[in-house]
């Protein structure tokens, strides 16, 4: 729990910079990719029509969030850190239902952690001597891949049919919310679904 809270925390760091979305300023490599698009479809424009995005259409599905709250670097920040313990929450929940040992789970989500999280951070700090949160990778493309095992985990261990035909169009937005990891996970569920029929065909 502390740890997933230091993560929402770190991914709302660049509210220290008080960085003016309006203006021309630059807060960070990391935060201007991701945040000039979010900041066009914020003002109307939409994207494929204006302009391209290579991190996908991320930013109108974020857009009735924000239309709400507003738009300033902070909100859109605390709601990355949110995305980003949420994908989190549902990698530990997988890693605590497969195994009735929770210490093995905790060692195991912990492991995750460090190994596709921190030490990338670490890494980042070290060589490149740029400290910031990763938003294209870190929830961007992390999201949905995470979402997908733990649904794809809940199909296989209940059989349950509401699971199989909502995933079909979670999967199918993940594609259009990033164009990188969700054509992974929309054809992985695929294949997926192959093997399951050839196996239980062939017994």
């Amino acid at each position: 729990c502390y740890i997933l809270i230091l993560i929402a925390l770190w991914n709302s760091l660049y509210d220290v910079y008080n960085f003016d979305i309006k203006s021309e300023g630059y807060a960070g490599l990391h935060l201007g990719t991701v945040l000039f698009s979010i900041f066009q479809v914020f003002s109307g424009k939409p994207l494929l029509i204006t302009h391209a995005h290579q991190y996908g259409l991320y930013p109108h599905f974020l857009e009735p969030i924000l239309k709400l709250t507003g738009l300033s670097v902070f909100k859109f920040t605390i709601l990355m850190g949110i995305l980003q313990v949420i994908s989190f929450l549902y990698l530990y929940k997988f890693l605590r239902e497969i195994t009735s040992n929770i210490i093995i789970a905790s060692v195991g989500f912990l492991t995750l952690i460090f190994y596709s999280y921190l030490l990338g951070e670490y890494y980042q700090i070290k060589y490149l001597n740029f400290c910031a949160p990763y938003y294209q990778y870190y929830p961007i493309r992390f999201f949905f891949p995470a979402l997908s095992i733990y649904i794809t985990w809940k199909y296989f261990n209940n059989k349950n049919h509401f699971i199989y035909f909502f995933s079909f169009p979670i999967y199918a937005l993940s594609v259009l919310w990033n164009f990188d990891t969700g054509c992974v996970v929309f054809i992985s569920w695929i294949l997926i679904l192959i093997y399951k029929e050839l196996n239980e065909n062939n017994n």
